[in-house]
């Protein structure tokens, strides 16, 4: 018994002294692999998880768009850039906000084109005014990125109908 015991620990001794030299051998190649295999991982899953993130961000802010135009204009102005509020105020003194009188407004599509600060927005809905179903409509939206704020509207004329 005392001799299959101390074969046996023996074993597991050559056992770890081999894995030992095949893990710890030529650490030049191991290390440099690892590091370059860590590079490329980490360049490729970065950028992508960024546009991720960007994509659901304006998204969001789209989606806010539409539900302050539809139910709260003065929540509006938090989704335009500082420089278009007082414009903004003026123009829903003046004008009909696009979906001011939407009973029910449904997102069926939307493109997202990001191109640094700045992102493009086209996005068709369809919405009920007065119990009557508006069709599909698509609009072109543009935002801008600010660290204050987050992706905000950077033109008004979309938001505003014509006529």
């Amino acid at each position: 018994m005392t001799a299959r015991r101390g074969t046996f620990i023996a074993t597991i001794a050559v056992l770890a002294l081999s894995y030992g030299t095949v893990a710890c051998g030529n650490d030049d190649a191991t290390s440099s692999d690892s590091t370059e295999t860590t590079s490329a991982v980490e360049t490729t899953e970065t950028p992508s998880t960024e546009r991720d993130r960007d994509r659901d961000r304006i998204q969001d802010a789209a989606m806010a768009t539409v539900a302050a135009c539809q139910n709260d204009q003065d929540r509006l102005r938090d989704q335009v850039s500082e420089q278009l509020r007082d414009q903004l105020q003026d123009r829903l003194r003046d004008q009909t906000c696009l979906l001011e009188d939407a009973e029910d407004v449904t997102v069926l599509d939307e493109d997202i084109e990001i191109d640094g600060d700045r992102a493009t927005v086209r996005v068709t809905f369809r919405n009920r005014n007065q119990g009557e179903d508006q069709g599909p409509q698509q609009h072109t939206w543009h935002f801008r990125w600010t660290e204050e704020g987050g992706w905000l509207l950077d033109e008004l004329d979309p938001l505003f109908e014509e006529g």
